[in-house]
């Protein structure tokens, strides 16, 4: 499965709304300021619709800057007023930084494109509200397991952990690590997160349909999340009334957004870690490897890259835990990733990908499957039998 995020590839779907995009890792729409009034206080942003869900919806916009361009660090969860200018076109010059406009005023806009704030992404990928928060760090069971997060993170990004922090054992220990936690939710860690995120109705349709395959009752299907990052795959096999066993991630927020979430998923650390035939066993695996080195945004190292080259992490542990069960464990396996994933390489990559899924077949007891080879540009959809894949776009 490839997955094109809605708060970033997605058109809109108002009238008045041109496209939606990404500016960094910051998402932002654009719409066409031509034939509208730009008075008044209501900004542009996302409406509840009747029937569920979010649309987009422009009422009389204005731009004006989000909390953290004054320097604050929070922003209350509101969303009219709090949009930024991220690029204004006045007189075909375009211009950036904040900027408001009043009716009449000489050199009105023709468009006009301002940052989506961090509760409009969410609401983008299908998330429910309040889904981005994060519970305070009070337990002192909870310590351990996030000194050790706190430490292999400082490891990742090759920073010197606070002594305080890791030293442990007294009270002004626990509060340092504790203030470290609860300061893990800030808008810039939000943006990140969805930035690297899938919209949930994508994983949904695949998840049901897993789910529907495997024939038993969804309180007995468990499922694994590798690259777990803001929780999709364990929030869709719950939703489906299954249960989310474990999770890989090593980023500290998306971890403390999944922990108060999903209290009783077990988290793994990195995927480097993890071995398949030591953790429980899951009927689903899905693994959303890193996208960095294929998408086209990239330098397109493509599986060899440092950071999309894990997806060989995800399928060394996809194999043990197939050995170590005699192929009876997962069932299915699920991989996210961006379309550029199809033209990296040549899409030799891709046809790499293709194959290794099919190579996993044989360790489930299968007919090993002939090696696909590419033929062209890979289009949208195909079928190989054990394996398929589809490009899907909300």
């Amino acid at each position: 499965m490839i997955d094109r995020n809605t708060g970033m590839n997605g058109t809109g779907v108002d009238e008045n709304v041109t496209f939606t995009l990404n500016t960094v890792d910051r998402h932002a729409v654009a719409y066409d300021a031509r034939h509208h009034c730009l008075n008044g206080n209501v900004s542009g942003t996302l409406q509840a619709k009747g029937e569920g869900g979010w649309s987009l919806n422009y009422i009389n916009p204005v731009i004006q800057p989000l909390p953290e361009a004054t320097g604050a660090d929070t922003y209350n969860g509101t969303v009219t007023g709090e949009v930024a200018a991220t690029l204004t076109k006045v007189n075909g010059v375009a211009t950036s930084g904040p900027k408001v406009i009043q009716a009449g005023e000489k050199g009105s806009p023709d468009w006009i494109v301002r940052r989506l704030i961090p509760l409009e992404c969410g609401r983008l990928q299908g998330f429910p509200d309040g889904w981005a928060e994060i519970a305070p760090l009070t337990s002192p069971q909870e310590f351990p397991f996030w000194r050790e997060v706190y430490a292999r993170d400082c490891e990742i990004k090759r920073k010197r952990p606070s002594r305080k922090i890791m030293q442990g054992g007294s009270t002004e220990s626990d509060k340092a690590l504790m203030r470290w936690h609860d300061g893990l939710h800030s808008m810039a860690a939000e943006y990140a997160m969805w930035g690297n995120g899938m919209a949930l109705p994508n994983a949904l349709f695949f998840v049901k349909n897993a789910f529907r395959e495997l024939g038993k009752p969804a309180e007995d299907v468990k499922l694994g999340s590798l690259f777990d990052g803001s929780g999709t795959m364990p929030l869709c096999a719950v939703m489906c009334g299954g249960r989310a066993v474990w999770a890989s991630e090593v980023e500290p927020y998306p971890i403390a957004v999944t922990r108060t979430h999903l209290p009783h998923m077990k988290h793994l650390g990195s995927v480097k870690d993890v071995r398949g035939d030591k953790i429980e066993p899951v009927d689903i695996i899905t693994f959303g490897s890193p996208c960095q080195d294929l998408s086209i945004a990239g330098k397109r190292a493509g599986l060899g890259g440092g950071r999309s080259g894990l997806f060989w992490e995800a399928i060394r542990i996809i194999i043990e835990m197939l050995v170590a069960t005699n192929g009876k464990y997962p069932r299915f396996v699920i991989w996210e990733n961006v379309p550029g994933a199809l033209s990296s390489n040549g899409g030799k990559d891709f046809e790499t990908v293709i194959n290794e899924l099919l190579r996993i077949r044989g360790f489930a007891g299968g007919r090993a499957d002939k090696p696909i080879l590419q033929h062209g540009k890979w289009g949208g959809f195909a079928n190989y039998g054990a394996v398929a894949y589809r490009i899907v776009n909300v």
